[in-house]
């Protein structure tokens, strides 16, 4: 039964100086930062593959898979509970079946969802299991295809996967006058840059706001968000709200090694 599950509604993306580009550059292509990067240019290579520049509203039922992890970092995987190690196959083993039950006509999608306390380190690693399961599928159908093209494989088998806000299970919303460590923020001004660490978030907004204010071009500000393995997935929503309300919509981020 077909049904309208996720809507593909991306966030605006505003121009990055390349200054500061080249000053927040990235040391690894997998940590959890460079992951995300990738699938979502992987869904908007696809969306305007298929749709122009429209990505998709909704997808069928059989065509969504659901990758859940909870705040101990356990992985529910198309209601079955899996281990780190079996996830890859697992992945591949299920987008495999649904694909060829749609006589190879349904793109598959992976609409990944965790709890506020998970761990950046887990959500790294689930991340890094799931490019691997979509990188093995392309490469076996790579090999019977007469066209090897990336762009054919594109469209035979994208790499479909959403993240999802996170749910509010264990870890609760971070109180204002709390401090956040495992989070560093940069803020990148015309006079320089100020690193903030361990700020409540009334602090980090009013720093912001202050910031924005000197601005000749409110609109120009950067921030920086450097982010921590051990980091729970559920401050950095914390920060990112706060610094949307702060009007600060150019935001960079980089993590430590994950």
């Amino acid at each position: 039964m077909a049904g309208a599950l996720y809507v593909f509604a991306q966030p605006e993306v505003k121009e990055i100086p390349q200054q500061i580009q080249t000053e927040i550059q990235q040391d690894k292509a997998d940590d959890y930062v460079s992951l995300m990067i990738f699938f979502r240019k992987e869904e908007e290579k696809y969306s305007k593959l298929v749709n122009g520049s429209n990505p998709p509203s909704w997808v069928k039922e059989k065509q969504a898979h659901q990758l859940l992890v909870n705040a101990d970092n356990k992985v529910l995987f198309d209601g079955k509970f899996t281990s780190m190690d079996e996830l890859k196959s697992a992945i591949i083993k299920n987008l495999l079946k649904s694909w060829e039950e749609s006589s190879r006509q349904d793109a598959q999608v992976v609409f990944f969802q965790y709890d506020r306390g998970t761990e950046i380190a887990a959500i790294t690693t689930i991340l890094k299991e799931a490019k691997g399961a979509f990188e093995q599928i392309r490469a076996d159908l790579s090999v019977t295809s007469t066209d090897k093209s990336k762009e054919h494989l594109d469209r035979l088998f994208p790499i479909l996967l959403i993240e999802g806000a996170p749910k509010k299970y264990g870890l609760k919303e971070l109180p204002v006058e709390e401090r956040i460590s495992g989070i560093v923020v940069t803020i990148h001004t015309s006079e320089g840059q100020e690193v903030v660490k361990d700020f409540t978030l009334t602090e980090l907004k009013q720093k912001v706001t202050a910031a924005r204010a000197k601005q000749t071009d409110p609109e120009s500000l950067v921030v920086g968000l450097k982010i921590e393995k051990e980091c729970k997935i559920g401050f950095v929503t914390d920060v990112k709200q706060v610094l949307r309300e702060a009007s600060a919509l150019k935001i960079t981020y980089s993590s430590t090694d994950g």
